[in-house]
């Protein structure tokens, strides 16, 4: 186990979007990815995984699913959005899936499968004339979503987290959203949350989120668009960051507040820049009861830790942070292979 270094002197910052990667990474290396195609709780026989590095629908790695159900490709490492199409042998439906963990960072061999559901597929838009803006209805398991929030991204540069270019009013029994929006090409996302939330911030096990099965859409001048968007449920929790645990950073500690007691439900976060401010690098999965947390950490670097109550938006008055005082100025500086253990964070009310 190797102690964490800590160093004062800013180096300079290193891109977080698509395309970085380990600095173990080889030009010619390639990595194993492997997973299970699944729906309706079984193994799906057939169909077609499609990996992507930039934007869904850029640049495309594919693979076919086995009759088992399994896939497995050779991949670079780096970050890519993992999708998959197929039909269904019985009811010859049309089948869409859209990894709700997305995007994969895959910086190493897969140590475990990656289980990609698919859902009945939806139509392609229709074009309404002298319509207005983006409706339409969203599901799960082919039944209404009360609740869901949809939102619409002009690009995946920021991997469609933080806030949307625009966003929906929470949608009705129908499970009916309307967008109004002006002409443009966006890419369609919906999100449900237990017991409700925000439409930014990390998904948990047992939320909902939702991929336009034909993202990018195009809104003309004069016209409007009608699109269902299926959801899947989070099957796992889990911080961002690699899943090739032989490669990925991994921190572990505890939050607590200033009586000493545990803050459960907290996150750990790691900024890019001292300032603290905007999207985080790397967000862990909530602190338990106990107030433990690990975070798995795909790249090396300096970084700036604090733990935070809510996630998504600048701090609020009753919102519980803190701040990683293992240094003056809060800094971590990690290696590519590191387990660093102890990084315990002290929380407290905003004011």
């Amino acid at each position: 186990m190797r102690a964490p270094k800590f160093f004062t002197v800013v180096i300079p910052l290193l891109a977080i979007v698509t395309g970085c990667a380990s600095t173990r990474q080889l030009a010619d290396s390639t990595y194993n990815l492997i997973g299970t195609a699944r729906y309706e709780g079984s193994s799906l026989p057939s169909g077609e995984v499609m990996v992507m590095r930039g934007e869904p629908g850029g640049a495309v790695h594919k693979t076919a699913v086995l009759e088992n159900g399994s896939f497995e490709i050779n991949l670079p490492s780096g970050p890519y959005f993992l999708m998959g199409s197929s039909q269904d042998t019985v009811s010859g439906k049309k089948l869409f899936a859209f990894w709700a963990n997305n995007p994969l960072r895959l910086f190493g061999d897969m140590t475990d499968a990656v289980v990609l559901p698919f859902v009945e597929s939806t139509p392609p838009p229709v074009i309404v004339e002298g319509g207005k803006g983006i409706t339409g209805k969203v599901l799960f398991e082919g039944k209404p979503v009360q609740g869901a929030l949809v939102g619409v991204f002009l690009d995946a540069s920021g991997e469609f987290r933080g806030l949307p270019y625009a966003e929906s009013a929470a949608t009705d029994s129908s499970g009916r959203f309307i967008l109004n929006v002006t002409p443009g090409r966006y890419f369609v996302l919906a999100r449900f949350r237990v017991p409700g939330g925000s439409f930014q911030g990390p998904l948990l096990r047992g939320d909902l989120a939702g991929f336009y099965p034909h993202n990018p859409v195009t809104l003309r001048e004069g016209e409007g668009l009608i699109a269902d968007l299926p959801m899947v449920k989070i099957n796992r929790p889990r911080g961002e960051g690699s899943l090739a645990h032989g490669e990925a950073i991994i921190i572990e500690g505890s939050i607590q507040t200033i009586t000493g007691e545990p803050a459960a439900g907290m996150r750990m976060v790691l900024y890019d820049i001292p300032e603290m401010v905007g999207r985080p690098a790397f967000i862990s999965s909530p602190s338990d009861d106990n107030g433990r947390y690990r975070l798995e950490v795909s790249r090396g670097g300096l970084f700036y830790a604090a733990a935070r109550s809510v996630i998504g938006r600048p701090s609020e008055t009753g919102e519980l942070m803190g701040f990683y005082d293992g240094t003056e100025d809060h800094s971590l500086t990690l290696e590519v292979g590191d387990r660093v253990q102890g990084v315990d964070i002290v929380v407290r009310e905003v004011w």
